[in-house]
């Protein structure tokens, strides 16, 4: 009997893309800046080596994870994929993707940036966050701990993301469905009595509290390049941080380019939230 689960081919593409990821912004930069790492893994110290594999577990978990969330979507709101026929059709599919995306690749670049800020910074001893070696073992074992947190806020919030978007489709579509269909008690003005139903005495929309932040994603990547800076023992690459979230406020300001970091985080009808990013911040 064949697994259905191993014969998925875009949940695999979508792992891949998450290693991918993880390899190019915290892998990549790493060893590039350490002389001999290409050729000799055991040059990098423990807390860069144990970095480089939470960053490729993390990366490979939530991307499959997300991708598993979102195929639980109803075909109807799935994004119809046309098949590319020539090399001119490629290039403009290639185009429209990288102009939806932008957002998530400067972000990426962004990370990229930091990670290797981080490892010169350590390579070449300076803005050193503690001098002895009891402080530094102190503070990479924090940054692992938050960069393992931000991971996990990350692949909570982007599983989040689909499953809320779904519950407010069905809940729509039922909503509709129970609103258009009459019970035949006429009150003789031309309007239909409809009795409570359970689904309109129940709402979870109502009901569920809403989040910290409007976009947790974006909080988990500030917590991620946090935890890589603390890693690498450098306190100057944490200077970043309030430009990325200037740069973030930039692009959540255009309707445009607002759904390019969380999706479908303008759909959730959670915009009431009062922080976006940070909290007590933005």
């Amino acid at each position: 009997m064949k697994l259905v689960f191993f014969d998925d081919a875009k949940y695999w593409r979508s792992i891949l893309g998450g290693l991918v990821c993880a390899a190019i912004t915290v892998a990549l930069p790493i060893m590039t800046m350490t002389r001999g790492a290409l050729h000799n893994i055991n040059v990098l110290s423990w807390d860069e080596r144990i970095l480089i594999n939470l960053a490729i577990v993390f990366g490979a978990i939530t991307a499959g994870a997300a991708h598993k969330t979102a195929s639980h979507f109803p075909t109807g709101i799935k994004e119809k994929v046309t098949k590319v026929g020539s090399l001119r059709e490629l290039l403009g599919f290639l185009r429209t993707t990288i102009f939806h995306h932008r957002a998530f690749l400067l972000l990426q670049a962004a990370v990229f940036l930091n990670t290797a800020a981080a490892v010169l910074c350590k390579r070449i001893s300076i803005t050193k966050v503690g001098t002895t070696s009891e402080t530094e073992l102190i503070v990479s074992t924090l940054g692992l701990l938050i960069f393992a947190c931000g991971g996990v806020l990350l692949g909570l919030s982007v599983i989040y993301k689909p499953l809320n978007a779904n519950e407010k489709v069905v809940e729509a579509t039922q909503s509709h469905n129970t609103n258009g269909s009459g019970n035949g008690n006429g009150n003789g003005n031309g309007k239909v009595h409809h009795e409570d139903t359970p689904l309109q005495e129940n709402k979870p929309a109502h009901s569920k509290a809403l989040p910290l932040v409007q976009y947790p994603d974006l909080s988990a990547w500030l917590v991620i390049i946090s935890g890589i800076s603390l890693v690498e023992n450098a306190w100057m690459p944490l200077l970043s941080l309030p430009g990325i979230v200037v740069a973030m406020k930039w692009y959540l300001n255009g309707k445009a380019t607002a759904t390019q970091f969380a999706g479908d985080g303008e759909q959730l009808d959670i915009s009431k939230t009062r922080w976006k990013v940070v909290p007590f911040i933005y």
